[in-house]
């Protein structure tokens, strides 16, 4: 009946929404370049509109998103949820038409209905899913327009040449450490360009957000990170070290399953016991059919309840090492040179790729000087899953070096 409640109150919710927005009022939520009046309709933000009108001029006349963002940034202007900016805050989705560059209220269209939210049954996190285009509410709003039709079309037309343009969507990562590098100073991805990391954040927001201004050869930061990995990650010691480890967490595993079926097993047998009294008694005629069936049935479902809990609570088996980890680490070993690049190492590429996490890259100063730090998990070399635990949810056998 709750949920019955909640799914009749959002329909309603959302009717009401509509009749507002085709009122002339806002649906919610404040869009960058307009505040909220005492009435819930926008007003438009002079500072912020001049803001707006230039980043479409600037496009118009051929600069990137991304240098508009640097612009911004070393101007010290804030985003528009308070921050810093970016180029996918300018450029936005083009399916979505989200961003400043596809914003249809800065030329006096109100756009609602884009979206709906649904709840995962089980974890109860709440996705955003677009509606078709044929759904959406556009409702005209002039008093709110900010951006002139010669500008907008300028902008949408350079938009559109460019998404014409190829892309490569979809294709393999060429490099071993392609999505895999993060900068160790403000937790951007480093991107890969002509052959050399950067971090992303540095380059998306410009130098005042991050102080990372390291640019580093691909093929130098791979002949490290697998000269640490032979080393330290798939050496005879470290998968030793690691069947160990995770055979002392198994072990733990092992004996807290041990204590949570016990009381459950005791009880699984009382169970058993009062079943066979009342079907003696119902032998010897003491009780009827309908008493036996009184008794019998709650506990005959507290039974089915409680051997359905401990299948999901079933002891482990102890873990060994894998007989073929050894002949694994020689081929691996004796190849790490290949997977630096060519067509010849991709296969090796991909294997490698699945034993590393992620890979912090820690500028030093200096020329040319920085530390790695690799996470990795042995758990796809030796063919390990459970046990989890909080300090390592991959299975006990993550290592860092």
């Amino acid at each position: 009946m709750n949920q019955m409640f909640l799914v009749e109150l959002g329909k309603k919710t959302r009717r009401g929404l509509v009749a507002r927005v085709k009122a002339g009022f806002s649906g919610g939520g404040r869009c960058y370049g307009y505040d909220l009046g005492d009435k819930g309709e926008l007003i438009i933000n002079e500072r912020q509109a001049g803001v707006i009108i230039s980043v479409f001029e600037r496009y118009a006349a051929g600069e990137s998103p991304r240098t508009i963002a640097h612009a911004l940034n070393t101007a010290g202007e804030p985003g528009p949820r308070g921050g810093t900016w970016t180029a996918s805050t300018i450029n936005g989705d083009r399916r979505a038409q989200d961003g400043i560059l596809h914003q249809e209220l800065y030329i006096g269209v109100r756009v609602f209905n884009r979206r709906k939210f649904r709840k995962h049954p089980d974890t109860g996190r709440r996705s955003s899913v677009l509606n078709p285009p044929e759904e959406w509410i556009r409702e005209p709003v002039p008093d709110l327009r900010i951006i002139d039709d010669d500008l907008w079309a300028r902008v949408q037309n350079r938009k559109a040449a460019l998404s014409a343009q190829p892309t490569a969507l979809g294709r393999k990562p060429k490099r071993l450490l392609s999505g895999l590098m993060k900068c160790g100073r403000c937790g951007s991805a480093m991107t890969l360009k002509g052959g050399k990391y950067n971090c992303s954040g540095r380059y998306d927001r410009g130098a005042s957000t991050c102080d990372n201004g390291k640019i580093i050869a691909a093929a130098t930061v791979e002949r490290r990170v697998l000269a640490g990995m032979k080393t330290h990650l798939i050496s005879p010691e470290a998968i030793a070290l690691a069947v160990t480890r995770y055979q002392e967490a198994a072990d733990e595993h092992r004996r807290m399953i041990e204590r949570e079926r016990a009381p459950m097993e005791k009880e699984l047998a009382e169970i058993g016991r009062r079943l066979e009294r009342a079907q003696v008694m119902f032998m010897e005629e003491v009780i009827d059919l309908e008493t036996l069936k009184a008794r019998t049935t709650p506990l005959k479902a507290r039974h089915a309840e409680l051997t359905a809990l401990l299948c999901e609570v079933a002891p482990t088996e102890s873990v060994r090492l894998h007989p073929g980890v050894a002949e694994a680490y020689r081929r691996l070993a004796e190849n790490l040179h290949l997977a630096i690049e060519g067509d010849t190492g991709e296969d090796l590429r991909q294997e490698l790729r699945r034993l590393i996490d992620q890979v912090d890259f820690i500028p030093l100063d200096g020329l040319g000087k920085f530390d790695l730090r690799v996470y990795g998990s042995l758990a796809v070399l030796l063919g390990l899953g459970a046990p989890q635990n909080a300090e390592n949810p991959r299975g006990g056998c993550r290592r860092g070096f």
